[in-house]
């Protein structure tokens, strides 16, 4: 819909004057839907579920010729120039798969996209509290700061330590 784009364009326009200057082309322009993952990063491999069955899904404009690159390469060769664990679809475990997960931290990535976090380690807020190791009742009493990975709920810090950052500063 050019209206839906043109809206958007006269905006920019006004805050950027040179792309005014440049103009608009519709033929190197287009407007359509995000695809945002639950971490933000392309899902890219063999589908663990589905063997034989190669994705790549939410793969921006800026990241496709690398990513055609990286698919081509891992399928036809069986490996990559670099490891490509960030873009795995088998980066993710069974927690992770659950709609609820799924729906939640994809939801928050897409705001965190449009609306970038005061800190870029801001914790999730949703998918939280999946996991604990037995470590964790400890870490609680000591004030643990927890953020999650792979589902697993781990301090990054203590407010019991908080007493040494005048020491150190």
């Amino acid at each position: 819909d050019i209206e839906q784009v043109m809206q958007g364009y006269e905006r920019a326009t006004e805050l950027v004057p040179l792309l005014g200057d440049l103009g608009w082309d519709a033929k190197r322009s287009f407007n359509g839907l995000m695809s945002i993952t639950a971490d933000g990063m392309p899902l890219v491999g063999e589908s663990p579920e589905v063997g034989g069955l190669w994705l790549a899904e939410a793969v921006w404009v800026k990241d496709a010729p690398g990513i055609g690159k990286v698919f081509a390469d891992w399928l036809v060769k069986g490996r990559t120039d670099w490891d490509p664990f960030s873009i795995d679809i088998a980066r993710f475990y069974a927690v992770q798969k659950t709609p609820a997960y799924v729906l939640g931290r994809c939801t928050e990535t897409a705001k965190k996209v449009y609306n970038p976090p005061v800190h870029p380690r801001e914790p999730y807020l949703t998918g939280r509290d999946l996991r604990r190791g037995p470590f964790w009742p400890r870490e609680q009493e000591l004030g643990g700061y927890f953020m999650e990975a792979a589902g697993w709920e781990r301090a990054h810090g203590y407010k019991a330590n908080e007493h040494l950052l005048a020491k150190y500063r």
